[in-house]
């Protein structure tokens, strides 16, 4: 059970995103959402692995605080994400300072603060490289939130099938229902970001207490 709230908590940021993909016409052939599954979770991975030698030297429990302590926050700040890319769009818009020398830091940006940007080329099909801009994006939370979880262990063999399956579900079904919202009737912007946070701060008092 644990392992599916951790692993549903880092799908769903993909599952808004494709959902606007889909809204917007933008095709995600096959190989693009394999290389955006593959990337998210490889990072989760990684970032398991990495807290699970990190726990090899620190208490138990400590770990256990830590994790909790990790988990909270990063759900406390997806509840607030929209808001804080609202707030990040608007300064960007209206600021003419806002620029990097590196083109692929200021595309970077773009893709956290609005995940359709990936499409650089408005090709209206995200390519390989596009989307491992995107999965890149995506990934930043799966690292963090990986990190957190893995403080105090985790059955990485079941995470890694669940990651998986679960990865390309969000994707597929994702840009599936937003290409049905966008033939018909409907909203046209899906953001789930909260309820990613609101799992994690379930999975971090289920550490704290378990």
């Amino acid at each position: 059970m644990v392992s599916v709230l951790l692993v549903l908590a880092v799908v769903l940021d993909g599952f808004t995103a494709c959902f606007a993909y889909g809204v917007n016409r933008i095709k995600i052939p096959l190989l693009s959402a394999v290389l955006i599954s593959l990337m998210g979770t490889g990072m989760l991975m990684l970032s398991l692995g990495a807290a699970d030698w990190v726990g090899g030297y620190i208490p138990p429990h400590v770990c256990k605080v830590l994790s909790f302590s990790v988990l909270f926050l990063i759900g406390l700040c997806n509840l607030f994400q929209n808001s804080v890319k609202a707030i990040l769009q608007k300064a960007s818009d209206n600021s003419k300072k806002m620029s990097f020398r590196w083109s692929g830091i200021s595309f970077m940006l773009s893709v956290c603060l609005d995940e359709t940007k990936a499409d650089a080329d408005c090709s209206k099909v995200l390519s390989a490289k596009e989307a491992l801009a995107l999965g890149a994006a995506l990934s930043i939370d799966s690292l963090a939130t990986g990190f957190g979880s893995g403080l105090i262990g985790q059955n990485y063999l079941l995470i890694l099938a669940l990651a998986l399956i679960m990865h390309m579900t969000a994707i597929l079904l994702g840009h599936f229902l937003g290409e049905k919202v966008s033939k018909g009737a409907g909203t046209k912007h899906l953001q789930l970001e909260w309820l990613g946070g609101v799992i994690l701060m379930v999975l971090a008092f289920i550490r704290l207490l378990g």
